[in-house]
């Protein structure tokens, strides 16, 4: 798989870590889950919006996780996924990672220091 920008690289998600790109308050709080973002590409497919979701009470919100996960984002903007909607198909197409039966969703993971960054996307809507 072809490393994306800066020092992220993605991997595709095993059926088995399915269970990472789901919301669980139990395997959250084991986990140390600091939250997850909900980004989307509007109706035109070219925008970007997103809203943040805590998990733990924030206590994992650290300025230094913030900008690792700023970090990320923009590389994914940049050079990857989050680019657009052509652009998340296109990668989910051409990296594997199904991680629904269905072949719709598809799961990525990328480390950074201590951070584990979990991307999830649908392809084809």
């Amino acid at each position: 798989m072809k490393p994306n920008s800066n020092c992220f690289s993605l991997r595709p998600a095993t059926r088995e870590e399915a269970s990472l790109f789901y919301s669980d308050d139990q395997a959250d709080r084991s986990l140390g889950t600091v939250g997850h973002v909900r980004m989307d590409f509007g109706s035109s497919g070219k925008g970007f919006y997103h809203t943040w979701w805590p998990h733990n009470g924030e206590q994992f919100n650290t300025p230094e996780f913030k900008e690792a996960l700023q970090q990320f984002v923009d590389a994914m903007r940049t050079d990857g996924p989050l680019r657009d909607l052509p652009s998340m198909d296109r990668f989910c197409r051409q990296n594997g990672g199904a991680i629904t039966e269905d072949g719709l969703s598809y799961g990525y993971l990328a480390e950074m220091g201590s951070y584990r960054f979990c991307l999830r996307g649908r392809y084809g809507l």
